[in-house]
């Protein structure tokens, strides 16, 4: 069971509480959503 629980990646948790920073982890969420989203679109408007 120690192996196994060694064996599992660390991922580190962030928390923050102030507005900017939020918006800006929003608008990062957005953008990259957005550039998905049109590279999906392109990928099947080329076919």
């Amino acid at each position: 069971m120690v192996g196994e629980f060694l064996g599992t990646p660390i991922l580190p948790k962030i928390t923050c509480k102030d507005k900017e920073t939020i918006s800006n982890i929003q608008r990062e969420k957005q953008l990259k959503i957005n550039a998905e989203i049109v590279d999906y679109l392109k990928h099947h408007l080329q076919n």
